[in-house]
């Protein structure tokens, strides 16, 4: 019997063309999960872009919804809203083996999802990390995010808390992570981006 493995993210890399370096980590995964026919992956992620050819990769479902994370702090309210929505359509509870979120994705899941299912919170960054690189992109936006912070601090450290396995991209992350969410030492691992030798 395959697991059945229900992957969150908010860009798909083949599909949104501003996906970046979370999704080529994804799509690694997924790619390495297709190969092996002991599991079914399916992916929820953001609307499609009118503007862009789209590869969706055989043997994975996707599912869309309608809204997109930017840069505005409150765009993640509304996506992380759109994806619970999405998630209890398709009857997630039954047709899910094991949930696995992408950094802030995770935040969402826990704060819009009664937890049914086994979760593992990939991270690759904190929301300490986002809010950085937000306001020095978009200094304008300081004042949302001051306002947003403490809200999402809030939901992060909720996620760090119920995560299954939580999984680090680099050491560096890693010790960010223990350092600001002590007790979570027991549930975290590093695993860095693997290279292509082929």
């Amino acid at each position: 019997m395959k697991t059945r493995i229900l992957f969150l993210t908010k860009f798909v890399k083949g599909i949104h063309p501003n996906a970046g370096g979370m999704e080529t980590h994804v799509d690694d995964l997924i790619n390495g999960l297709t190969k092996d026919r002991n599991f079914e992956v399916s992916i929820i992620t953001s609307r499609k872009s009118d503007n862009h050819k789209i590869i969706e990769r055989a043997g994975v479902n996707y599912y869309y919804v309608n809204e997109t994370i930017g840069r505005n702090p409150f765009s993640r309210y509304r996506f992380f809203r759109s994806v619970s929505e999405k998630m209890k359509e398709i009857d997630y509870k039954d047709s899910f083996d094991l949930v696995h979120v992408q950094s802030d994705f995770g935040m969402g899941y826990f704060q819009h999802i009664k937890k049914a299912l086994p979760v593992v919170s990939t991270i690759h960054g904190t929301t300490s990390d986002e809010f950085k690189g937000s306001i020095r992109a978009k200094p304008y936006l300081f004042p949302i995010w001051m306002i947003a912070f403490p809200f999402y601090k809030r939901i992060e450290r909720n996620m760090m808390r119920n995560s299954d396995v939580l999984i680090c991209v680099s050491g560096a992350i890693r010790k960010s992570v223990m350092k600001k969410f002590p007790g979570c030492e027991d549930r975290i691992t590093t695993i860095v981006n693997g290279i292509d030798l082929d």
